[in-house]
């Protein structure tokens, strides 16, 4: 996917409506989008930490993904639970720390907040 393309607003302003949901403090986009080399055709790669339910992320990721025609593939973290897997090294998360991300509610900045704070 293009950069152009990722800019374009029809993809931020449907994936921006998730800062609506008070209870989600970060998502970004990982994965190939964020590294610039995802196809046209790939997923979207969220990745969500928030106190919602996975239940409740995905009827609003099902809408999004039908508006963008393209698979959304959430990966939801609670706090506590990012904070405990973070301190045990979880080798996802360690990939999504050192991997770029482009931040559609929150910024690197609290991400970092985030992560230093285990």
């Amino acid at each position: 996917i293009s950069k152009k393309k990722l800019n374009n607003w029809r993809y931020k302003a449907y994936i921006s409506l998730l800062s609506l949901f008070p209870q989600i403090k970060l998502v970004g986009l990982s994965g190939s989008i964020s590294m610039m080399n995802a196809k046209e055709d790939d997923d979207i790669d969220l990745f969500v930490i928030g106190e919602l339910s996975l239940r409740d992320l995905s009827k609003a990721i099902g809408v999004l993904s039908r508006k963008l025609t393209r698979e959304i593939n959430p990966v939801l973290f609670s706090i506590s639970e990012f904070k405990k897997r973070l301190s045990q090294n979880d080798h996802f998360l360690l990939e999504v720390i050192t991997n770029p991300k482009i931040w559609i509610v929150g910024d690197e900045s609290e991400f970092d907040k985030m992560v230093k704070g285990r």
